[in-house]
């Protein structure tokens, strides 16, 4: 027979796995093939959810991010690396700190062509926009999450060319452990949520 506290610890583990397959289950969703372009409102609510639960919900949307970013489909790729910028605009350190780790750097560098040749067009522009945004924007915050710079710095040095740089697609990251979604997603910039290059953003 189960005793008390096996349950209970059964019954916790059951709770971080809903966590997980429920974030899995909207990321994959947000991220489908199917979409004629991005779900702000699906995105927003991945965002909310993340927020809720700040430390699982980073990791886990992390997780299930890198698995989409993977796949050589070209569409969902577009479509989580808008979620990813969404996610980085919206949620604060906890959020950061698993997106400005060494793999999840690894991943979006393996989709820029200098790098990797046998990358769709649309998605190395992409990924250089936002990696360019995200360096412009935590410039000033290297200490606590030198790797968004770092990475922009080091392709740079290594004669990557991004696209014209476009000075409002650049926000001021939230620092601090976070449960609330910033105004920025309403105002969103030009360049890197946008879908697809619909006439290129802020270029």
């Amino acid at each position: 027979a189960m005793s008390i506290n096996d349950w209970s610890i059964t019954k916790s583990f059951q709770q971080v796995f809903d966590i997980k397959t429920e974030i899995g289950r909207l990321v994959d969703a947000a991220t489908s093939e199917t979409l004629l372009g991005p779900d702000r409102a699906q995105n927003f609510r991945i965002c909310e959810s993340v927020n809720g639960n700040p430390k699982d919900g980073a990791v886990d949307v992390v997780r299930a991010l890198r698995k989409r970013l993977r796949l050589k489909n070209p569409k969902v790729q577009l479509l989580s690396l808008t979620l990813t910028d969404q996610l980085v605009r919206s949620c604060g350190l906890e959020v950061h700190q698993q997106i400005a780790s060494k793999d999840f750097m690894s991943d979006m560098q393996s989709l820029v062509s200098g790098m990797n040749a046998e990358v769709d067009m649309e998605v190395n522009r992409k990924a250089l926009l936002i990696i360019q945004c995200w360096g412009e924007s935590f410039k000033d915050c290297r200490d606590e999450l030198p790797l968004y710079y770092e990475m922009y710095a080091s392709l740079k040095s290594q004669g990557i060319r991004f696209p014209d740089y476009d000075s409002h697609s650049t926000f001021t990251p939230i620092l601090r452990p976070n449960r609330q979604i910033a105004p920025s997603y309403a105002a969103g910039p030009a360049g890197p949520t946008g879908f697809g290059g619909g006439g290129g953003g802020g270029g």
